[in-house]
């Protein structure tokens, strides 16, 4: 729900194997509620935004960054799936921090 109202908002295309299309490059988007993200094997050397909420806080993130091997750590088990490392998370270009939940009631 995240992604499709955030494509939304900012007026973009989904893209052909992405979660959007800005031009000719297409990007994914991750939400979180957690410290970190869970980021699948297709995001890796794509661009990401990287979306975070705390709803105790009242606050939401977003960032960008380029997934690569260095900024995640090793994949789960199960899934496959990686998360974002603490050096990763380190380097996330933020655009909005703990900035107030936007209302997207309607």
């Amino acid at each position: 729900k995240i992604k499709v109202q955030l494509r939304n908002l900012l007026k973009l295309p989904k893209g052909r194997t992405l979660d959007l299309r800005i031009g000719e490059a297409e990007a994914g988007i991750q939400s979180t509620i957690r410290p970190t993200w869970s980021v699948p094997s297709e995001l890796v050397g794509n661009p990401c935004l990287l979306v975070k909420a705390d709803e105790k806080r009242a606050v939401c993130s977003v960032g960008a960054m380029l997934i690569t091997d260095e900024v995640l750590n090793a994949a789960g088990k199960s899934s496959g799936r990686r998360t974002i490392s603490s050096a990763g998370i380190e380097s996330i270009r933020w655009m909005l921090k703990d900035e107030p939940l936007p209302d997207i009631s309607s």
